[in-house]
């Protein structure tokens, strides 16, 4: 609420540069006190994730993703989309401007980090921005790498459930669906679906 009529995003409005975003060097706080207590930087990795997971896993995720790549966590910047752009202005796009906008801003950022928790329901892959998101990168010519990251939770528990035969990744996968899949903001919604079928319908997107 607080960007609302202001045609800024929230890292914005406390002085950020347009594609800033939060540090995640530390894990904990809440969304507020991460914004006052890290400066904004430019993006290093576009985070999939989405508001029904839990914050903190999303964070905890980022940062196992840190530490398993040996990566200095103060020099990692996550795009968070909550707190990186206007959250009320979708509709204000064309579809064709706003396509081009936000693959261009992916291709920029170069790595794509898909936060899938929880682990036996990853929350992105019943998002319809998730799976779009994870199709521009699949479909870049290797212009945009992509990830696969679970928080520190998820893995030992899915790590646990694989060994026991209980699960298998495949299962977890076959159910993919982008026509069936959803977003908050209608007007998101009907652009993401619009350019969708554009880029040759959902089972393209699904493959």
């Amino acid at each position: 609420p607080i960007t609302r009529g202001t045609g800024l995003s929230y890292a914005r409005l406390l002085g950020a540069p347009r594609r800033g975003c939060v540090s995640t060097a530390a894990h904990k706080g809440n969304v507020t006190e991460l914004c006052a207590a890290f400066a904004a930087r430019f993006a290093t990795h576009f985070l999939s994730w989405s508001f029904a997971q839990q914050w903190a896993r999303a964070v905890a995720g980022f940062g196992a993703f840190i530490a398993d790549n040996g990566l200095d966590p103060d020099a990692c910047y996550g795009w968070i989309s909550p707190l990186s752009q206007d959250q009320h202005v979708i509709s204000d796009f064309t579809n064709a401007k706003w396509a081009t906008i936000f693959e261009r801003r992916l291709k920029t950022i170069g790595h794509i980090l898909v936060l899938f928790s929880p682990w036996h329901n990853a929350a992105p892959l019943g998002r319809i921005w998730c799976l779009w998101e994870i199709f521009i990168a699949s479909s870049s010519d290797g212009a945009i790498e992509i990830t696969v990251q679970l928080p520190p939770q998820d893995e030992a528990t899915l790590t646990r459930a694989v060994l026991h035969s209980e699960v298998s990744i495949s299962m977890l996968l076959k159910n993919i669906s982008t026509e069936e899949a959803k977003a908050r903001d209608p007007a998101a919604d009907a652009m993401i679906r619009a350019r969708i079928e554009e880029c040759g319908g959902y089972d393209a997107v699904d493959a």
